[in-house]
């Protein structure tokens, strides 16, 4: 079933291709909240008269979020592991 996306005002403030092997293109992208980037590049694609989509997508930035100061979820899970063990034993 297709659902029609409604049209929206974004801002993009840098599109970089940053590697091209086709049938591939990479691209860098800072843009305005409330951008769907699936539907930038199906825009890319009708534009171009071909076909486009997503075969990855990584947001490297959410609003003061940085991707390089995230966690991966096991080692936050240990993290807070070890710190309940620490705090078990200065109770008891």
């Amino acid at each position: 079933e297709e659902t029609e996306l409604r049209l929206r005002d974004v801002t993009v403030s840098v599109f970089e291709i940053t590697r091209i092997a086709l049938p591939e293109v990479d691209f860098r992208i800072v843009c305005s909240k409330g951008t769907y980037i699936r539907s930038l590049v199906s825009d890319f694609g009708k534009q171009l008269n071909n076909g486009a989509y997503l075969s990855k997508l990584t947001r490297t930035r959410s609003g003061n979020f940085l991707l390089e100061n995230a966690y991966e979820v096991a080692d936050l899970v240990n993290y807070l592991r070890k710190k309940r063990e620490s705090i078990s034993s200065a109770i008891e």
